[in-house]
């Protein structure tokens, strides 16, 4: 049996600590003592094998990270703009059930300006809110755009195949 193929039939996992594996904690079967000799003898070759896995899973967040960021400008800056625009509505509605007499300041940031100034982060935001829904089908649709934006892809055109597969959807089952 291959390192691999162990660490797929155990569940195997790097432990917090680095040096020690541990089995996952859904697996609950104990193993015979061939199988505990075989990970013992194979240990150095499973902890080498999940450090690299982490390493490859960090590498590739780090690119994706880049790319976003690269394809996707003002992304971070329109979506502090709306945290902060929706913290100043949460206060304004907390204070109006307090009875308040002095309301909170309104944030200065115009997200509307933002959002024409940074098209392709709006749309990525869209395409988030999209993915972030009950449906399953307009939670897909929304996790496609999003990612081609995140590609690179045209946004508008990213927005439009998202609208019309959800359309698509909606038209199939409008009679269930």
């Amino acid at each position: 049996m291959t390192v691999n193929d162990m660490i797929s039939k155990y569940k195997l996992e790097l432990h917090p600590d680095g040096d020690k594996i541990q089995m996952a904690a859904a697996v609950g079967k104990k193993l015979s003592k061939p199988e505990l000799e075989a990970l013992k003898a194979a240990k150095p070759e499973i902890v080498a094998e999940l450090k690299a896995r982490k390493e490859a899973e960090i590498k590739a967040h780090e690119e994706a990270t880049a790319r976003l960021a690269a394809n996707v400008p003002g992304l971070e800056i329109l979506r502090d703009a709306r945290a902060k625009w929706d913290m100043y509505y949460e206060a304004q509605r907390a204070a109006i059930e307090r009875g308040a007499v002095k309301m909170p300041q309104q944030p200065t940031e115009d997200t509307t300006a933002l959002a024409a100034q940074y098209p392709a982060a709006a749309a990525y935001l869209t395409a988030e809110a999209y993915e972030y829904t009950s449906h399953y089908v307009k939670s897909e649709a929304g996790r496609k755009a999003k990612q081609a934006i995140a590609d690179g892809a045209n946004c508008s055109e990213a927005l439009a195949q998202m609208e019309a597969e959800w359309q698509a959807h909606c038209d199939e089952h409008k009679w269930d």
